[in-house]
Order: structure tokens, then C-alpha cells, then sequence
């Protein structure tokens, strides 16, 4: 059975990274070319392990919080193609910061940034520097997670939150990564400001 040039890339980029996700879509793993995964979850969210997640992006004008918690994260495609947990993160932080699997050149251009407006922020290739921190964030409904590594330090951070609901015009992981570093690493604070 041939595997679509998708799936062979993901099965070779977590062996190499070292990496076991907590869901993949199981029916995409299995099927010969082509591929096509309308909802590569089956029945929606993988619940091991995830607690419920709380959202009001449907409802920010009634200011109703739902659970998103059983809501399928297979629109969000690449962003929600493999979900990991803490262990993980904490070592594809490293991983994709410090370019472990790219050639140095690629790493080189990747690490180009681009002033994005906000103070202290810069985005390269599907990466960004947030004040010496170098990674990315991520959010689906119910759920925020902030993965960066601040090199001149060896230090990693891993934010996973189960909610996704602004306080004060903030995303809480944001929030919560700010406190952190502004604790553990006060001259590198991460920071996005609220965005009006």
C-alpha cells in the first residue's frame, strides 16, 4: 500500500524528531493515493487526555461560553493535523527553533524575519521571534498553546490552556506566557499586545 507524499513526510519528520503525536488522523495513515480526509478525526476531537476546552468565539456578541471541547479541529487542517502533548512540545520547541532537522542554510533563511508592527516581534519562515523567543503559537477553539525556545538561554516554554476567551483584549495563553517569562527570564519577556 503506497502512502500519499503527505503522510510519507509526517511519518518521516516524527521519526527523525523523535516525536509521538497524541492523534493523527488514523484513516489517512492507512489509505493509498490519493488521499482525501474530509474529517480525519472520525467523530471529532480526540478527547484522551484533553480537558474540556472553552470557547466564546461563536458567541463573543452574547458573551456565551460553550464547550468546544467534542468540535471536530479538522477545518483547521495543517494546524490541527496532530495534536501533542506537553512532553512533546517541550522537545519539538527546541527542535524547531534551533533548526535540528534543517540544513544550515535552510535554517538561515528561515530565521530571515520580518518586522511584523508589534514591538519585540518578527516572523520568518512559519516561525517567529517574540522578543528572543523563537516558535510559534497556536489556537483552535476551546484551546491556546504558546511553544517557543529563547536560545541564549537554553530555556524552553510550553503553554497548553483550555480556553481560548480574551481577557482584557489578551489571549490567555499570551497572558500567561508573559507572567511566566517575565518571572523566569525577565529580559526576554514574551509579549503579544491585545489587538484592537
Amino acid at each position: 500500500m503506497r502512502r500519499s507524499p503527505a503522510l510519507a513526510f509526517t511519518a518521516a519528520l516524527l521519526l527523525v524528531s523523535g516525536l509521538a503525536p497524541a492523534a493523527v488522523p488514523a484513516a489517512a495513515a492507512r489509505a493509498p493515493l490519493p488521499v482525501a480526509v474530509s474529517d480525519p478525526y472520525g467523530d471529532g476531537c480526540p478527547r484522551d487526555g484533553l480537558g474540556p476546552g472553552l470557547t466564546a468565539r461563536l458567541d463573543r456578541a452574547i458573551e456565551r461560553t460553550r464547550h468546544a471541547t467534542d468540535w471536530n479541529p479538522s477545518w483547521g487542517w495543517a494546524a490541527a493535523a496532530m495534536i501533542f502533548d506537553l512532553h512533546d512540545l517541550r522537545h519539538w520547541a527546541r527542535v524547531v527553533a534551533t533548526g535540528t532537522l534543517l540544513s544550515p542554510a535552510t535554517q538561515a533563511e528561515r530565521l530571515k524575519m520580518l518586522p511584523t508592527g508589534l514591538p519585540g516581534n518578527d516572523y520568518g519562515l512559519g516561525i517567529f521571534d517574540n522578543h528572543g523567543w523563537i516558535g510559534h503559537n497556536g489556537s483552535l477553539p476551546g484551546y491556546e498553546n504558546v511553544t517557543v525556545y529563547l536560545p541564549a538561554q537554553r530555556a524552553t516554554l510550553v503553554v497548553l490552556i483550555n480556553t481560548d476567551i480574551h481577557h482584557r483584549g489578551g489571549e490567555p495563553s499570551t497572558l500567561l506566557a508573559k507572567t511566566i517569562t517575565g518571572i523566569a527570564t525577565p529580559d526576554d519577556v514574551y509579549d503579544i499586545p491585545p489587538q484592537k
